[in-house]
């Protein structure tokens, strides 16, 4: 787990990787002089778009954003980064100038961790972010304390009682302990039960922002859902849908080709280029009127359209997944 050292000088540096937003071109290049030479590894970006594309290629240990930018700006970056679990715990510092009262009380409320005004001394920017990098490390290290506390809990519950259905009631008893205590904590724990678990974020509604790019159901709760349930992900737009359960869906900032990077390769199977499927809910595929091939999931209300491309591999991966 990464920790910052006391010292942060030149002949001490950190690892910590650091993303710059803000369309001035030479405050960001004195901004990455700077942190560079003082260990960091910064990425830079020159506008909110670029921002949260930079974001999801080099996951940042903190990030440092204007305001004021073209195209999409400071709030919309940081509401679309809030609304994306990955990116809930990153440490996010707003830098602008020029900002009222209400403006930096609004980057707040989206998310926003800290504020600096423009120009900072460059000692002042350090500051807060060593600040900010020491507390995210403290998080962490009483995380790593409770996900050890909770698996020897229930762990010794376990060969304390035995019985073959217990390690289905340990699961459920786990999850819902988590749901209530921390999302964050269940990120960790969940996948070391040996069971996938799909985490559905429902963020709170915020105020309009130019681009938002998610969406909001107007509840803050955090649920979970195991991958085993889920029988398709639908392709909408630069969106996606999770369908499972009697009707159940929600919708993620994630293409299906990030989908097939995560998900069980002999489980799941694309087949067309807006839909992967869950073999275990699969009954069978037939023909339209139309002559387009079509895949009927049980439980799914509708068929999904097979792609030619795809129907020889979605045949391999069903002989595959009958004999696995």
């Amino acid at each position: 787990m990464k920790t910052l050292p006391k010292e942060n000088d030149i002949n001490n540096p950190v690892s910590q990787r650091i993303l710059l937003i803000d369309d001035d071109a030479d405050l960001l290049k004195m901004l990455a002089t700077f942190l560079t030479r003082k260990g960091f590894v910064v990425v830079t970006a020159r506008d909110g778009n670029q921002g949260l594309q930079l974001a999801v290629t080099h996951r940042p240990d903190l990030i440092i954003c204007d305001l004021e930018m073209p195209s999409l700006d400071g709030f919309g970056v940081i509401a679309r980064l809030r609304s994306e679990i990955r990116f809930r715990e990153i440490p996010l510092i707003v830098f602008s100038g020029n900002t009222s009262r209400e403006q930096i009380r609004q980057s707040i409320n989206l998310g926003g961790d800290d504020f600096l005004y423009k120009p900072a001394p460059l000692v002042e920017i350090l500051a807060a972010i060593q600040a900010r990098l020491e507390r995210v490390a403290q998080i962490n290290h009483l995380q790593a304390r409770r996900v050890s506390q909770v698996l020897d809990l229930f762990g010794g519950l376990v060969n304390d009682l035995g019985g073959e259905n217990l390690p289905a009631r340990w699961r459920a008893t786990v999850t819902t302990f988590l749901r209530r205590e921390s999302p964050a904590l269940a990120d960790l724990i969940l996948p070391q039960l040996g069971e996938a678990y799909l985490p559905l974020k429902s963020p709170a509604p915020l105020p309009p922002v130019q681009d938002r790019g998610f969406l909001s159901t107007g509840s803050s709760r955090q649920e979970y859902v195991k991958l085993s349930q889920v029988k398709a992900f639908l392709a909408e737009s630069e969106y996606s849908i999770a369908h499972w359960g009697d009707g159940q869906k929600m919708m993620f900032r994630k293409s299906l080709k990030e989908w097939l990077r995560e998900l069980p390769p002999n489980v799941f199977v694309r087949i067309h280029r807006s839909a992967i499927i869950n073999l275990h809910f699969f009954q069978h595929w037939d023909q339209n009127h139309s002559g387009r091939r079509q895949a009927h999931l049980r439980g799914f209300p509708d068929p999904i359209e097979i792609s030619v491309r795809s129907l020889p591999n979605l045949k391999r991966s069903l002989v595959n997944f009958q004999h696995a």
